[in-house]
């Protein structure tokens, strides 16, 4: 068998609906935010997304994401069954719906004159899509929707009439496909447009985290997803990031952890060696390195560093560098003993560990420019430009050493 056949175990349809879930719910939380409402909102709780006002969960959305947009929600459709089957079990446990607004959204598309299409937030005919509704539970055979069928027959009349004046259908929904040019409308005055896809790719990144930080609660009743204050806060984070005198940093890279062992024949590690650095600060380096170098990397591919720029900045360190070791190189006698070598290249190091050169005004990460100082300190290729140890070169095999006494 072949890697591209999928099987009748595969879970790509199940992974599909979770992806529209997360992608749908911020959605629709950067339309209400842009209502200027305040909300709290959580997954998987009385349904897949669920925005709380006041204390009181009154939108509940059920997703529906199908492959087909072409797709029909008839009267017998078993998302459709699935969906009301919920809602009106609900109640057991949470009280009457009076009050809420239930919504399913489907990309699927609600067939003419069908239940579903009387369920619309416009033209609405509940009596219509009640009739309907019992209609197909008198006719249907469906052995998907049998228990559906059994808990909306069970239903008084009036309790079905009820809790359809509740629900609301938004068939035709936007598909996987287009929620990122959907969320990308929501923030477009973030951001210059040809910053579309890292604004994007900042902002995604961050809904995931929440995501999984609010499901691995165990109970995600316990804390929201999000508040409208937090996606506000990220928005404005983004708005900042994104102007001329900053650049975004990756939140993910501040939390990316490295086994240094990996770099361990690197001439930045050997560096470290040559004056004694314990293994908790070659940990913390070996972090710098690789956030610093993805980061430069991310900013390159995304075009969000002027030409030149990186270069620029790295001559810049070289220059600060220069004057840090020249100071501590002529406080060194000549004849002096490897123990105080070593000592003048830590106190090289230590000023390293805690400069402060931003590569622009505002984008004042710190592992930047440690990590950048990791960096120029592996160059082997045309020996490193900068070291700790006053005779690096020398000890590294990249140069003879002899301007470094």
């Amino acid at each position: 068998m072949t890697a591209n056949v999928r099987t009748k175990f595969s879970a790509a349809d199940s992974a599909l609906g979770y992806l529209y879930q997360c992608g749908y719910a911020l959605l629709a939380a950067l339309e209400r935010l842009s209502r200027g409402d305040d909300f709290a909102l959580y997954l998987e709780t009385l349904d897949d997304v669920v925005f709380v006002h006041d204390g009181r969960p009154d939108e509940i959305l059920q997703t529906k994401c199908t492959r087909q947009r072409e797709a029909s929600l008839t009267d017998a459709s078993e998302d459709l069954w699935k969906t009301l089957r919920i809602w009106i079990e609900t109640p057991a446990t949470d009280g009457a719906h009076e009050g809420r607004s239930l919504f399913l959204v489907t990309t699927a598309t609600a067939g003419p004159s069908s239940a579903a299409s009387h369920l619309r937030c416009r033209h609405r005919d509940v009596d219509a899509a009640l009739a309907r509704l019992v209609a197909t539970v008198q006719s249907s055979t469906s052995k998907r929707n049998y228990q559906a069928y059994a808990a909306f027959r069970a239903l008084p009349e009036e309790s079905a009439r009820a809790l359809l004046n509740t629900v609301f259908v938004l068939d035709s929904a936007a598909t996987v496909e287009d929620l990122d040019n959907l969320i990308y409308t929501k923030i477009r005055p973030v951001a210059s447009p040809r910053f579309r896809e890292p604004v994007l790719d900042q902002l995604l990144g961050w809904w995931l985290r929440q995501v999984v930080r609010h499901l691995a609660q165990g109970s995600p009743t316990l804390q929201p997803l999000a508040r409208a204050a937090d996606i506000e806060d990220q928005i404005s984070v983004l708005r900042e990031q994104f102007r001329l005198e900053n650049l975004p940093i990756d939140e993910e890279l501040k939390e990316a952890n490295v086994d240094p062992a990996i770099y361990a024949d690197r001439a930045f590690m050997r560096q470290l060696g040559l004056i004694a650095v314990g293994p908790r600060r070659r940990l913390i380096a070996a972090q710098n390195y690789f956030r610093a170098s993805e980061q430069r990397s991310r900013w390159i591919s995304t075009d969000l560093c002027q030409v030149g720029e990186l270069g620029r900045y790295d001559r810049r360190l070289i220059e600060e560098w220069t004057i840090h070791f020249e100071q501590e190189r002529e406080r060194l006698a000549s004849d002096a003993d490897e123990a105080a070598r070593t000592g003048t290249g830590k106190r090289v190091y230590e000023w390293a560990e805690t400069a402060s050169i931003p590569i622009r005004r505002d984008c004042i990460e710190p592992f930047i420019t440690r990590g950048s100082y990791h960096l120029l300190a592996d160059d082997e290729q045309n020996g490193p430009p900068v070291g700790w140890h006053p005779n690096y070169r020398e000890r590294l095999g990249t140069g003879s050493g002899e301007q470094h006494r």
